[in-house]
């Protein structure tokens, strides 16, 4: 049996997921997660524990607002979060200064 918890790597876009599956968070190594272009409406504060993330992607969902905790995660360096429903703020960006532009 392989360890999943060594995964860097997850795509799971065009999956029609609604909501981030619990054992995401056991993904200590995670360092790129795709879950663009499915039903999802909320990011949970939870995220902030995702320590390794480095590329997030999470565009073409239902998602109009992102927790702060994003930008807790010390590593994340691409946020992908085109074609939501996004109500953004330049205050909201005060959190996110490690993301490339």
């Amino acid at each position: 049996i392989i360890n999943l918890q060594v995964i860097q790597t997850l795509n799971l876009s065009d999956n029609f997921i609604s909501y981030l599956p619990p054992f995401l968070k056991d993904l200590k190594y995670l360092e790129e997660l795709n879950l663009s272009n499915n039903k999802i409406e909320h990011i949970p504060s939870s995220i902030q524990y995702f320590s390794n993330l480095k590329i997030l992607n999470i565009s073409q969902n239902s998602i109009e607002k992102l927790p702060m905790e994003l930008g807790l995660i010390p590593t994340l360096e691409n946020l992908l979060i085109d074609l939501n429903g996004l109500n953004f703020s330049t205050q909201n960006c005060q959190k996110f200064k490690k993301i490339k532009k």
